[in-house]
């Protein structure tokens, strides 16, 4: 992500922890923050990307921009707890507290939105991957995501899922556990003899089909 967000021509980037191996700012301005920092007046946009384990939390960051006047709000976490993934409860539950933040900071009529990604290029192994796509959930390439991103944020709600899915695979592995309130809202994750006429679902809302660019199932 902050490699994507370099290449897309951020000026800076004000990270609160040190970004891993593989990092390639490609000439961006870089700051790590540290806990007795202050924000810098200058900033303009938040996106908390370091999951359950981040240094920061966002409710942490909150506090820390409440004086801010920012146009974005972003925390990004995975669809492992949107689709409840066994063995994922750390994730569901920062996805929770995101969700809930987003709201909070949007009832103040503030900037915020939580999105849920699936699986990106390059961040599983081949194994992992190969598993994913076979169970209808096949990688994002890092322009496709953050195009969806920048749509989500311009003009999405709080809660956003942004994924590349393919329901007639993925839909009967989320039914073996059970009823799914998720599903019940897609038609396309209907069973083929009782799905609905076509629908275009755009970062977790279905609308009626109509003409748009290409970009990710969700």
């Amino acid at each position: 992500m902050l490699t994507a967000l370099a290449a897309a021509g951020a000026r800076a980037l004000l990270l609160t922890d040190a970004p891993g191996t593989g990092f390639d700012p490609a000439g961006t301005e870089v700051t790590v923050l540290g806990h007795s920092d202050g924000v810098p007046a200058e900033v303009t946009a938040v996106v908390h990307g370091g999951g359950p384990d981040a240094r920061w939390t966002p409710a942490e960051l909150d506090a820390l921009v409440a004086a801010h006047e920012l146009t974005a709000f972003v925390m990004l976490g995975s669809v492992a707890g949107t689709w409840h993934v066994r063995g994922r409860a750390d994730e569901a539950a920062a996805g929770a507290r995101a969700a809930g933040l987003a709201r909070a900071r949007r009832a103040r009529d503030l900037p915020a939105t939580a999105v849920a990604f699936g699986p990106w290029t390059g961040s599983s192994t081949a194994d992992v991957a190969a598993h994913l796509r076979l169970h209808g959930l096949p990688e994002l390439e890092p322009d496709t995501a953050l195009a969806a991103l920048a749509a989500a944020v311009a003009g999405g709600g709080p809660e956003e899922v942004v994924a590349d899915v393919a329901w007639e695979r993925l839909a009967p592995t989320l039914a073996q556990g059970g009823p799914d309130g998720l599903l019940a809202l897609l038609p396309e994750a209907a069973p083929a003899d009782r799905r609905a006429p076509a629908t275009t679902v755009r970062c977790g809302r279905a609308s009626p089909s109509s003409p748009r660019a290409p970009g990710p199932r969700s």
